[in-house]
């Protein structure tokens, strides 16, 4: 065999081993990366995801002095000093404190707010999703990037979001495909999330007890109005796919941590 013969035989070769390297190494690891991109630039190009969820450690305090109501399907402690503003057309419960008008009519008291008949967001599971871009051997990745990240293949919409919730940055890495591809399909329900936690002034936590399985992100705005603001949503634990939620403003959050460990759901 001539000389360039050999030459053009070794050419071929190695243009055909670093075409299969970039289709199977190189290339799926792109296509994550450009995933996780086109998410942060559609919520404004913010990489900063914040902390991931810590678990709720005021389990204990209580308020003798809240008047259980019933919601139809939970129950919740209401201070005596709240009364039922909600209006006639709305799918909204509003409770605000005695004399007081509306949030959205520029209330400065303590209240909540909340939708009692719950959503169903089923959606939001991944198993449950029809992506006709995530094939049989992407989804046997996905399920191994879940597994090794430790957080388990999310089989429910409270598992989805607790798990979007104890992302943190260190788990995208260009080199590990399996858990950067766990990252992408996830990221969504972080990177546009209002459950924001910086660690001091806003603060994610998840709640789980054997009757409520409950998100809460708590923010304090001493430059704003000196008031303690809570977002929750929660969810039966016999059904970890139908969610309702609640907001809520108080001036001493202990109210608040009351309130959330009051709630029990209706059999």
């Amino acid at each position: 065999m001539s000389k360039t013969k050999k030459i053009i035989i070794i050419a071929v070769i190695a243009v055909l081993i670093s075409a299969a390297l970039y289709f199977i190494i190189l290339h799926p690891r792109i296509k994550t990366y450009s995933m996780i991109t086109a998410i942060y630039d559609e919520f404004g190009g913010n990489y900063d995801i914040g902390e991931p969820i810590i678990e709720y450690d005021h389990s204990s305090v209580t308020d003798e002095s809240l008047v259980m109501t019933d919601f139809g399907t939970f129950s919740l402690g209401v201070p005596s000093d709240w009364e039922n503003q909600s209006k006639e057309d709305s799918e909204f419960t509003i409770y605000r404190t005695i004399g007081t008008v509306a949030e959205s009519d520029g209330d400065d008291g303590e209240g909540m707010v909340f939708n009692p008949a719950g959503t169903d967001n089923s959606y939001i599971v991944i198993l449950n999703n029809e992506e006709p871009d995530l094939s049989a051997g992407e989804l046997k990745h996905l399920k191994k990037g879940f597994e090794r990240l430790g957080y388990g293949m999310p089989d429910s919409a409270y598992a989805t979001l607790k798990c979007a919730y104890l992302l943190t940055p260190e788990d995208y890495n260009f080199l590990k495909y399996d858990e950067s591809l766990a990252y992408a399909h996830i990221l969504a329900y972080r990177a546009g999330s209002l459950y924001y936690s910086n660690g001091s002034t806003d603060q994610t936590y998840y709640y789980e007890t054997n009757d409520k399985y409950v998100l809460i992100c708590e923010k304090y705005r001493p430059d704003y109005d000196g008031k303690y603001h809570f977002m929750m949503e929660f969810y039966d634990p016999d059904d970890l796919n139908t969610g309702s939620t609640f907001s809520m403003t108080v001036d001493d959050k202990e109210t608040a941590y009351a309130i959330i460990n009051s709630l029990t759901f209706n059999e």
